[in-house]
């Protein structure tokens, strides 16, 4: 999983920092050759990675739900993570999938020190996709994954808000309300961490 972030990573850079051709420069290259390939983020491949990595050093993650005022935990067995993260796993997030209704904005964000990319919708959504936008923050020393931040429209004033934080080890799903007076509050938290 590692070596094929690394590629990816070393893929977005070459593409990212190519420099404007002249007109003399692009005699006798076809249309293919000059159009920029657009490869988003494998966000779904990656997490289904970062899923297999935490199953294969046999740690079991602690859950925790918070609802209002009261706070439980428990222990996740490792057959059950995938199914716990589930929300980040759907839609699938890639190229094929993406391309028709996001566009990616990437830039290097001096504030939090990281490659950022950003998926915004590009027009109206249909409305069999949930997801409304995207980021992801690129370590620039590292190419590694620090964190993949997802918003979900689910409806009738609800949102949810998913940050897997790669770095940090712990992925959270919010989910909140808007009230009448557009004022919003979290109805659930769940925090799942597998760094002990």
């Amino acid at each position: 999983m590692k070596m094929i972030l690394s590629i990816f990573l070393s893929t977005l850079i070459l593409f990212g920092c190519k420099g404007k051709k002249s007109a003399g420069d692009t005699a006798g290259t076809t249309a293919t050759d000059t159009a920029e390939v657009l490869r988003y983020f494998p966000v779904t491949n990656y997490i289904k990675g970062q899923v297999a990595d935490i199953k294969s050093i046999g740690i079991n993650p602690l859950k925790y739900i918070t609802r209002g005022n009261q706070q439980d935990s428990v222990w996740i067995k490792d057959d059950g993570l995938l199914q716990e993260v589930t929300a980040f796993l759907q839609p699938v997030i890639d190229t094929a999938n993406m391309i028709p209704f996001f566009r990616e904005e990437k830039f290097l964000d001096q504030s939090v020190n990281a490659y950022t990319f950003t998926y915004s919708p590009i027009g109206k959504l249909p409305d069999s996709i949930q997801l409304r936008h995207w980021d992801v923050y690129i370590d620039p020393q590292e190419g590694k994954v620090r964190r993949v931040y997802m918003v979900k429209d689910l409806g009738n004033g609800r949102q949810q808000q998913l940050t897997w934080n790669a770095s940090e080890k712990w992925c959270k799903i919010l989910e909140l309300s808007t009230k009448p007076d557009g004022t919003a509050f979290v109805d659930s938290e769940q925090k799942i961490i597998w760094n002990f």
